[in-house]
């Protein structure tokens, strides 16, 4: 009786062992628990062919017939930026490695690059269609950090095509795929050969799957590695030759692809180093796929799912670094651990069968975002998305107030979780992403009486209890962090608008016209700010003017004049008009917002405003002229002087002479250097020639002498122009008419006492 026992718990033992499975706490429930929420829905139609997620784990991407639409995973809903609509259909979009770019194919030929970190900038737009043609198919992007290029498939050419990012050309003639011999391209990926695939110098390869059983090795010179033809069989699985082969995904670590047959509802597992198709189940006799039908308890015979339709390969956290395939099909998100074995991960450990993740939708498109990040996205059919992860899902009702200010600065957030668990952590944290960066505005943690999926509402936050940087003025984003027993955590995130007071005014300079004053402040970068408020008073002595001088400013009602925010600059220069000759003025400034708030204080200015009539060069040296007070304050003077002057001339353009020698040449160049005339000063270089008339154009620096136009202009570097035209006698004498230019921009000058003036004038000569 010992032996049949034997035998039959020995056959009990292998029949198990063919089963066997593990529960693990990878990625295995659908987010939000929550049914009103489950599956998110966008109200866009979202199209069949791909979705991706930004490196930075914020966006998902998804198309739209000719829309890119981004959805922001801080908040779970549409990012309020959407990109422009593109000129056609999308084909295929993959995101630069380690980049914001996205790279769009469309069916019209072109290539756009849209910046996910600036989705309304105009997109970058490459019309290829005249190199690669129009049609349909997937782009990728080469994964090796550094590579500046993507790969184009066009399956109505069945041609490959790699692009330059940095030409923005078509390198080569493209790969063309031999239809008869290996059919039509379906799937495309890139791999990014890990250190033991290239010692060899191998390049990196792209992996192209066929509609007859043909997975092609390229390398990234699109030069044929390898062919492999597809012959696994298993006899769980009624396996197709020449099957059609479609979705086709990389393994994290680079060294195993893995290719979808759906008719035959199994994965051929490929090795990307050595460009042979894996034995994923060595216990059947010959080369066998990941088979989706089995053979289960009381040989029922089922599908652990069917009609597969995409996948996705990734490293989780928990197991640690577990290398995991999510497949999407009819039964849901079936998962598979990526290395061999090649086991199927059970998601419900309290049956006896193999489950797949039960969707809310039909399931369609996959992807994940990064292993520290750990999620699952799948666009589904019927226009939603489905979030898989065992991360917490934290979904935030309100914040109340959502506009604070400095005089009712508090603020709190009402959220609940679906995972709740007494003495797990939960942080708010201002302007960071979702890396949990910021500021630290609270961290506490759940108490035994908070339970899941029911509000809660956090402490106070008062922005005044926080430095003056952590909440900046307008929108602020506010984070919540939850995190659950397994130390896996959610997020969702609010916007709380913040209406600071703009802050004190600072002035730079105050100066005096005719009849007028300037003040010169730096203009705040406040996004709100509306305008800047002046308040003038006559200073209290008149005799020693001092300001404020007893002088109180903030008694005062109204603003003697306002003046709006300019668009740009970092300066203001403010004119006050109306003023008096003689009579000493204080001036304080403040700044307002558009919500009427007001700089804390009036910054007034430390020097008065006296006005007197101004004068420029040519009243000051009490020549003749004509001066006219234009508006702006400027004043434009027009003067003919007699002075003495000094001209470096720095340009003389003649007709050479004939004869004349290198050595007397440059001599009369360095004596032509330095000049000096009157009038109108210039200088100029006269040839030996034997021609009769001249031309020359002169340029040099006028060096004032007279000490009060020095005042105006300075010694440098005031410059002039003149055009000559002139005679030659006996080959060595000439008479010329030149006509000159001057034209400079000076300070005025009060008439009385010589002070400079704010008013600038232009001096033409």
């Amino acid at each position: 009786m010992k032996t049949p026992l034997l035998r039959f718990l020995l056959l009990l033992l292998l029949i198990l062992s063919c089963f066997a499975h593990r529960a693990e706490a990878f990625p295995n429930l659908e987010r939000p628990d929550n049914p009103a929420l489950k599956p998110l829905n966008f109200g866009f139609v979202i199209s069949a062919n791909q979705i991706v997620v930004s490196p930075d784990d914020r966006y998902i991407v998804v198309n739209d017939d000719d829309n890119m639409e981004f959805i922001d995973t801080s908040f779970w809903g549409l990012a309020a930026v959407q990109a422009p609509a593109l000129s056609a259909t999308t084909r295929g979009f993959d995101f630069q490695v380690n980049s914001n770019s996205l790279f769009i194919y469309q069916s019209d030929g072109k290539i756009t690059r849209l910046l996910s970190d600036d989705l309304g900038a105009d997109p970058l737009v490459v019309d290829l269609s005249n190199t690669i043609g129009t049609g349909t198919g997937p782009l990728i992007v080469s994964r090796e950090i550094g590579d500046d290029f993507l790969f184009i498939l066009n399956q109505d050419s069945n041609t490959i095509f790699k692009y330059n990012i940095s030409s923005r050309s078509i390198e080569g003639d493209g790969f063309i795929i031999d239809t008869a011999q290996t059919g039509n391209a379906a799937g495309m990926a890139y791999i990014a050969l890990p250190a033991a695939g290239n010692a060899g110098g191998e390049t990196d390869r792209i992996m192209v799957s066929t509609d007859k059983g043909k997975v092609l090795l390229l390398d990234e010179n699109l030069q044929t590695v390898a062919t492999i033809d597809i012959t696994s069989t298993n006899p769980n699985c009624s396996t197709t030759a020449s099957a059609i082969l479609t979705s086709v995904a990389i393994s994290p670590q680079r060294n195993l692809g893995f290719v979808i047959a759906p008719t035959d509802n199994v994965i051929h597992v490929i090795d990307t180093i050595n460009a042979v198709e894996v034995d994923a189940d060595p216990t059947e006799s010959g080369i066998n796929p990941i088979c989706f039908h089995q053979i289960g308890p009381g040989n029922i015979d089922r599908d652990i799912n069917s009609s597969l339709k995409d996948l996705v390969i990734v490293q989780v956290n928990d197991p640690l670094n577990a290398t995991l395939g999510y497949v999407t099909g009819n039964s849901g998100v079936t998962v598979f651990s990526a290395v061999f074995p090649f086991e199927f991960q059970d998601i419900d450990s309290t049956t006896n069968e193999i489950e797949s993740i039960p969707m809310s939708a039909q399931t369609n498109r996959i992807t994940a975002s990064s292993q520290a990040d750990g999620y699952i996205y799948t666009a589904n059919i019927g226009a939603t998305l489905s979030v898989i992860s065992e991360n917490p899902f934290v979904t935030i009702a309100s914040a109340d107030p959502n506009v604070v200010s400095g005089t009712s600065p508090s603020f709190t957030i009402t959220f609940q979780a679906d995972a709740v668990c007494d003495g797990c952590a939960y942080r708010l944290r201002a302007n960071g992403n979702i890396k949990e960066s910021g500021t630290l505005l609270l961290s506490t943690a759940f108490t035994a009486a908070d339970q899941p999926n029911v509000n809660l509402t956090t402490p106070a936050i008062d922005i005044n209890a926080f430095p003056e940087s952590t909440f900046a003025e307008g929108e602020n984003t506010v984070f919540v962090f939850v995190d659950d027993a397994s130390g896996n955590t959610g997020r969702d995130s609010v916007t709380v608008t913040v209406d600071l007071p703009p802050p004190d005014v600072t002035i730079l300079s105050t100066s005096f016209g005719n009849a007028r004053g300037f003040v010169e402040i730096n203009r705040l970068t406040q996004s709100d700010i509306k305008q800047y408020n002046l308040y003038v008073l006559p200073a209290l002595n008149q005799d020693n003017p001092v300001c404020p001088g007893g002088l109180d400013f903030s008694a005062v009602a109204e603003p003697t004049l306002s003046v709006a925010q300019p668009g740009g600059g970092s300066q203001v220069k403010i004119t006050i008009e109306g003023l008096t000759n003689g009579v000493a003025y204080c001036v304080a400034v403040e700044a307002q917002d558009n919500t009427e708030n007001f700089s804390a204080n009036r910054v007034v200015a430390p020097d008065p405003i006296i006005p007197e009539v101004t004068v420029g060069i040519t009243g000051a040296s009490g020549e003749t002229g004509c001066s006219l007070q234009p508006k702006g304050g400027g004043t434009r003077m027009f003067g003919f002087l007699s002075m003495t002057g000094a001209v470096l001339a720095f340009a003389c353009l003649r007709r050479r002479s004939r004869g004349l020698s290198l050595e007397k040449t440059a001599k009369i160049a360095l004596l032509s250097l330095i000049g000096f005339a009157f009038a109108l000063p210039h200088a100029a270089a006269t040839e030996v020639t034997d021609e009769h008339w001249t031309a020359q154009f002169q340029g040099g620096f006028f060096l004032p002498t007279d000490p009060t136009v020095d005042r105006f202009l300075g010694k440098c570097c005031n410059g002039m122009y003149q055009f000559t035209f002139g005679r030659i006698f006996k080959s060595r004498y000439e008479v010329n008419l030149g006509v000159g230019l001057m034209v400079e921009d000076a300070f005025a000058q009060g008439i009385d006492t010589e002070r400079v003036s704010g008013e600038k004038f232009n001096f033409t000569v």
